[in-house]
């Protein structure tokens, strides 16, 4: 099947009028994917646990993951953490949207086609340094929250204006740069000796530039419509740009409740924020030639959580879980409300057995844990990630080493912890 040149210029005038030819409409293809946002606790031996840590906070990332935990600890801590992540980030590629495919040139898949941008990350994620007293504790970190660029291409997707007259969506190249770090200190005081409570402030910085340009080569060819677009610079006919770059202050607060000796509960607060940026669309294609700029906002999500552990009274085996509910109104928030993220949670369940070999202990650690989340343009929600690791403690130092794995992102972490 072929588009005539009269319908197709009057679905070309239809997609020009409602303005979905335009960087107006032309969203990012990952900017406004949450899939590459991780907020997992720092440390390899919680990553190790599956991130189920909340109720554990028995060292120096505790200042971190539930300051209330800093009361436990007895003796100055330093801890540093390298962490690498290897993402595989979905966007849509092309396919179709409605509509049957013509099976005409690359209008052949029946519905989205997902495309993966592929990125590796190595950090010091984490440095902190605790400071005990009698009955309260005081610490300072630094934590790399996210860092990373990616670049993707997509062809844009059919669809049937009418039935039985197809048209296509732009085709976008995109290029995605992100840095967002948290730099804080918290404290926690013993209220007594089953009791604990910790708050903090944290100073979170972020820069976030994206460059979507939009290419529309085949205006006005009902033929050309169905060829592969190439990117050359003829092709292009408009851009869609969002950066934004500045800082806030954030509130933190936890609470550790040890009822006896093998079981404790906890429960913690992290306040997200938001970065101001702006919004700049250029275009000079099918949808006319305008330019404009708007303020925006980068949201970064509050956390909530609750966890539980158990710890056997000879200390090998232990056990913990946790549940954290991630709330935002929307990721990036302009004059339309684009990019809503609204909440999700995620269900963390984790282990340890730790023995004595030679002068030295030993810990095996293994867990699980679920995002809701929705990964990618499926029906499927969510994503189960499997962790591994190991802990290896000898004199005044501790050295952990955990990975954990699922589509979305692998990540492995290697950090030291020295008391003194």
């Amino acid at each position: 099947m072929t588009l005539s040149r009269p319908l197709f210029m009057l679905a070309i005038t239809f997609v020009g009028v409602t303005g979905l030819a335009s960087p107006i409409a032309a969203q990012p293809a990952t900017v406004l994917s949450l899939d590459f946002f991780e907020f997992s606790n720092p440390g390899a031996r919680s990553l190790g646990f599956g991130g189920a840590f909340a109720a554990l906070a028995d060292d120096a990332t505790a200042a971190y993951a539930n300051p209330a935990g800093l009361g436990q600890l007895v003796e100055q801590e330093v801890s540093f953490e390298v962490r690498s992540w290897n993402r595989s980030v979905p966007f849509l590629a092309g396919g179709r949207v409605d509509g049957a495919p013509t099976g005409i040139g690359i209008d052949t898949e029946p519905g989205p086609i997902e495309g993966q941008a592929d990125q590796n990350t190595v950090d010091l994620s984490f440095v902190s340094y605790v400071r005990p007293y009698e009955r309260w504790a005081l610490a300072l970190f630094h934590h790399q929250l996210a860092r990373f660029e990616i670049q993707t291409e997509a062809q844009g997707q059919f669809f049937d204006v009418i039935p039985g007259v197809p048209i296509r969506f732009p085709a976008t190249r995109e290029r995605l740069e992100f840095d967002l770090t948290s730099t804080g200190a918290s404290a926690s005081w013993k209220v007594n000796e089953t009791l604990s409570l910790g708050l903090g402030v944290a100073y979170i910085s972020g820069s976030a530039l994206s460059r979507t340009e939009i290419y529309f080569a085949f205006a006005g060819d009902p033929v050309a419509q169905f060829e592969p677009v190439t990117f050359s610079p003829d092709e292009r006919s408009g851009s869609l740009d969002f950066k934004a770059d500045g800082s806030t202050l954030a509130a933190r607060a936890g609470v550790l409740w040890r009822p006896t000796e093998a079981w404790s509960a906890a429960a913690f607060f992290r306040q997200g924020g938001s970065i101001d940026g702006e919004l700049f669309r250029q275009n000079s294609g099918a949808g006319g030639d305008f330019s404009n700029t708007e303020a925006t906002e980068f949201n970064i999500p509050d956390v909530y959580g609750v966890g539980v552990a158990y710890r056997a009274l000879d200390n090998r085996l232990t056990l913990a879980a946790e549940i954290d509910r991630f709330e935002s109104e929307a990721l990036f928030i302009n004059e339309d409300t684009v990019g809503e993220s609204g909440a999700w949670e995620e269900y963390h369940l984790g282990g340890e057995y730790a023995d004595v070999v030679g002068s030295r202990l030993v810990a095996w650690r293994g867990g699980v844990w679920y995002d809701s989340r929705r990964q990618g343009f499926t029906d499927d929600d969510g994503t189960i990630h499997y962790a591994v690791g190991v802990g290896l403690a000898t004199g005044r130092w501790q050295f952990d080493l955990g990975a954990d794995f699922s589509d979305a992102v692998d990540t492995i972490g290697l950090s030291t912890i020295y008391k003194f």
